[in-house]
C-alpha cells in the first residue's frame, strides 16, 4: 500500500505536466508551437525597420507600450517602395515577400547578386548603384515592368540579360568596366541612356537604333570618332562626350533639337569645327575647350 504522501506527491506532479491542449503533458504534433505561431516574416532588423518607417507603425527599439505587433502579410503586401541604401547589405531575398514593390533602392551596399528580387514582378525603378557586381543580375531580366534602372559605379563587363528588358526608358550604367553594348539595341523605349566613366568603351554599335533617346551620355570612353549612325538620334536634347579622343563632330549639325552638348577633354577638336558646329546648332549650349 503507497503511503499517503507519496501518493499526494505523484498526484502533484501529474497535475502540474497538464497544457491547455490536453491533459497528458504531452505536446500536439498538430497545434502549433507559440514559437511557429509567432514566426516573424521578416528576421533581417535592417528590412523590418525601414519596412516600418514606411508603414508608420513603430518599431521593436522604440519605447511603446504594448509592444508592437509583429509585421503580418498584409502589412508587407502595403509596402509600394523602400530605400535600403548604404547599409552594407550582401544579401536581400528576404525582401521576395515584399510583392507588391514598385520602387527599391539598394544603393551603395556590397551587393554580388539580388537574389529574390526575380520575384517582384510589379518592380517598375530598381537602383543598384555602388555595389559590387561584375555581370548584371542574374533573374533581372524576369523583371519585365522595369522602367528605370540603374547600375552605376558596379564592376560590370558586359550588358548581357539587360536586352530582355524592353520597357526600359532609363538606364544608367555609368563607371563600369563595359567594353561594348552589345544587346542595348533592343531597348527601343530607352529615352535616357549613361554610359559615362567605361574607359574602355570602344564599340556602341547599335545605338543609332534608339531612336526614342532624349539624352545620351558618354563621357571619358575611349572613342575616337562619333558612334556610327548618332546622326539618326534626332530626339537628342543632351549629348555629352568630354574626355574622349574624337578628332572630328561631323553629322552633330543634324541634331537639331540639341540644348546642350558636352565637348570638353577632346584636344584634337579645333576652333574651327567647334565654330562651324556653333553656326549649325544656334539654339545649343556648347562646351569645348579646343586649343588649336
Amino acid at each position: 500500500m503507497i503511503p499517503l504522501i507519496q501518493l499526494l506527491l505523484i498526484l502533484a506532479m501529474v497535475g502540474c505536466g497538464k497544457e491547455e491542449d490536453g491533459n497528458t503533458g504531452l505536446v500536439n504534433p498538430n497545434k502549433p508551437s507559440p514559437k511557429a505561431a509567432s514566426e516573424k516574416l521578416i528576421t533581417n532588423p535592417i528590412f523590418e525597420n525601414a519596412i516600418r518607417r514606411q508603414l508608420k507603425k513603430p518599431g521593436h527599439l522604440e519605447l511603446v507600450f504594448p509592444k508592437p505587433a509583429e509585421l503580418t502579410k498584409a502589412d508587407l503586401e502595403k509596402v509600394t517602395e523602400l530605400s535600403l541604401s548604404n547599409n552594407k547589405l550582401t544579401d536581400v531575398k528576404e525582401l521576395e515577400k515584399l510583392t507588391q514593390l514598385r520602387d527599391l533602392n539598394l544603393g551603395d551596399n556590397r551587393l554580388t547578386d539580388v537574389t529574390g528580387l526575380e520575384k517582384l514582378m510589379q518592380l517598375t525603378h530598381l537602383y543598384l548603384g555602388g555595389n559590387l557586381m561584375a555581370e548584371p543580375p542574374k533573374g533581372l531580366e524576369k523583371i519585365t515592368q522595369l522602367e528605370t534602372l540603374d547600375l552605376q559605379q558596379n564592376l560590370l563587363t558586359s550588358v548581357k540579360g539587360l536586352e530582355k528588358l524592353t520597357k526600359l526608358t532609363s538606364l544608367n550604367l555609368d563607371w563600369n568596366q563595359l567594353t561594348d553594348l552589345k544587346g542595348l539595341e533592343n531597348l527601343t523605349q530607352l529615352k535616357e541612356l549613361y554610359l559615362s566613366t567605361n574607359y574602355q568603351l570602344t564599340d556602341v554599335t547599335g545605338l543609332e537604333k534608339l531612336d526614342q533617346l532624349t539624352e545620351l551620355s558618354l563621357n571619358r570612353s575611349s572613342l575616337t570618332m562619333l558612334p556610327k549612325g548618332l546622326e539618326k538620334l534626332t530626339n537628342l536634347t543632351n549629348l555629352e562626350l568630354d574626355g574622349n579622343k574624337l578628332t572630328d563632330v561631323k553629322g552633330l549639325e543634324n541634331l537639331t533639337q540639341l540644348k546642350m552638348l558636352r565637348l570638353q577633354g577632346n584636344p584634337d577638336l579645333t576652333k574651327a569645327k567647334i565654330a562651324e558646329l556653333r553656326k549649325a546648332l544656334q539654339k545649343c549650349d556648347i562646351l569645348s575647350n579646343p586649343t588649336k
